[in-house]
């Protein structure tokens, strides 16, 4: 039986050690140097969509309205309008159809061309034709359903197929029927005026809206084979899948289509992953280096290799695994790691989510090389103070004292003792608490009021948490309480003697 509970003692013992294990918490910095080591084997090919920025199409749940708002709206095939105007007081109102010959037919006016005109354009040449016929009529000329067509899509797609399409669609709008084999270099548009081929990474990616055309009635789009597409990854400012143009190579996708190295790249360990021969073959390359880029080339710009540090931080922190209580309060303990040139401000922010309401954030102390050094987190976190500034040091241990909202009151009251603390109380408050003043008591106004850090403050200020409140004795009554005890005993003396007295003397005499 003793065997029994010494081995579960053990287990118990065993179960809270490894509970109380420390947890970790990294700093910006350090997040990234772990993230940029990791194996440039992990970086994959994006996808179509992706090389293009993930382009979601445009979804109008009301194309008319959309249309309506938009000056550059161009006139569809399919487009219904309204006209309405006045003669001879009445008012006529006239539904008009814009046809595939590229008209529209105005009753007792005429027929108006469409062609390459904008809505705003066709209203104000319809509204002048009419008022050219009926003078003061008011002509007015509204859009009121939008007209949809068919573009006939193939080349590297999925399969060649008609999408529907309607005055605002782009080109762009389609890249989701496109495959991982399109190119986004070359797409070219077909319709009766011949064929013209456009860049969509430099409409999409760049913002060029020339080579992202709005499509028309009778165009076809095919998606051409890309020609080269290479992945880049690691310690670049924009890595990705990018497909170069004829005579760009390694500079051009580092430096443009990357956007540069990061602060932390090593320019002496880019690596280019090559399929070769049946197997991935691996060569160390420079940034400026005038190899020839194939198709699927894979390159990876390693980073430069840097030692992380770690601090503990303990005390009242948010309590997950690993605590103990200390005076009803959770205290929890992490690690946190960082890299070289954070500071304590980047300890602060990155520990931010971990402080709870009775974490003392203004009386922090961080012990370094056996020096207590006295800090304030909350004036650190909102950019009042130089100490933020502070390079941490491994080895570094910083305490959070608890914020107890208590306020201690002794000296002359009834029930010296602890009380729970209010905010905006005065002393009297916490005075009454303990019973009021004691007998020996000074005065009304003598007490003292002392914070947390020693520091005395005014008996009329409201009184902080974790504060001491002292009333003060009458020093007289306190040395009297003494002697009037004594002349009490010596009274009780005499009078004993003398009833003594009083009961012998007559048998005496």
């Amino acid at each position: 039986m003793k065997r029994k509970i010494i081995t579960s003692l053990l287990l118990l013992v065993l179960t809270f050690t490894l509970s109380a294990a420390n947890q970790v918490v990294s700093s910006k910095k350090a997040l990234a140097f772990d993230a940029a080591s990791e194996s440039y084997k992990v970086v994959r090919q994006e996808s179509y969509p992706s090389q293009l920025g993930n382009v979601v199409p445009a979804v109008m749940p009301d194309r008319t309205s959309a249309a309506l708002g938009d000056v550059n709206y161009p006139v569809t095939v399919g487009d219904v309008y309204t006209l309405t105007y006045t003669v001879s007081g009445a008012t006529i109102e006239l539904p008009l159809l814009v046809t595939h010959s590229g008209t529209i037919t105005v009753p007792s006016v005429g027929t108006i061309s469409t062609v390459g005109r904008t809505y705003m354009e066709l209203k104000d040449a319809v509204e002048k034709s009419v008022t050219s016929y009926y003078p003061y009529s008011n002509p007015v000329l509204t859009l009121t359903k939008t007209g949809v067509f068919s573009v006939y899509v193939s080349g590297e797609v999925q399969a060649a197929r008609y999408a529907d399409s309607w005055g605002l669609t782009r080109l762009s709008d389609l890249i989701s029927l496109a495959t991982d084999m399109a190119s986004t270099r070359s797409v070219t548009v077909r319709n009766g005026s011949g064929e013209k081929t456009y860049d969509l990474y430099k409409g999409v990616r760049e913002g060029d809206e020339s080579q992202n055309p709005i499509l028309r009635n009778g165009d076809s789009v095919v998606f051409n084979r890309r020609e080269c597409l290479v992945t880049v990854g690691g310690a670049v400012n924009r890595p990705g899948s990018y497909q170069l143009l004829s005579g760009e190579g390694v500079s051009a996708l580092l430096n443009s289509y990357a956007d540069g190295f990061s602060s932390n790249a090593d320019l002496t360990s880019i690596v280019l992953r090559r399929y070769e021969d049946g197997a991935y073959r691996e060569t160390v390359i420079t940034a400026d280096s005038d190899i020839k880029l194939n198709d699927s080339d894979i390159i990876y710009v390693n980073s430069l290799r840097t030692d992380l540090g770690s601090v503990s931080v303990e005390g009242a922190l948010l309590n997950r695994e690993g605590t103990t209580q200390i005076s009803g309060n959770a205290s929890a303990s992490y690690y946190f790691r960082f890299a070289e040139g954070d500071t304590v401000r980047d300890l602060v922010e990155g520990m931010s989510e971990y402080f709870i309401s009775a974490s003392d954030l203004a009386g922090v102390y961080l012990i370094r090389g056996g020096e207590n050094i006295a800090l304030s987190f909350s004036d650190i976190l909102y950019g009042n103070d130089e100490a933020g500034t502070m390079p941490l040091k491994s080895g570094d241990r910083f305490i959070i004292p608890f914020n107890q909202l208590v306020v201690n009151v002794i000296g002359a009251v009834n029930k010296s003792g602890v009380y729970g603390y209010v905010p905006g109380k005065t002393a009297s408050y916490y005075i009454t608490l303990a019973g009021g003043m004691s007998t020996d008591s000074k005065g009304q106004d003598d007490f003292t009021v002392r914070d947390k850090y020693g520091n005395k403050l005014k008996n009329s200020d409201p009184v902080p948490s974790e504060a001491v409140i002292e009333v003060e004795r009458d020093n007289f009554v306190r040395n009297l309480q003494p002697a009037v005890a004594v002349i009490g005993i010596v009274s009780s003396v005499l009078a004993i003697v003398s009833a003594t007295l009083a009961i012998v003397a007559p048998t005496i005499y």
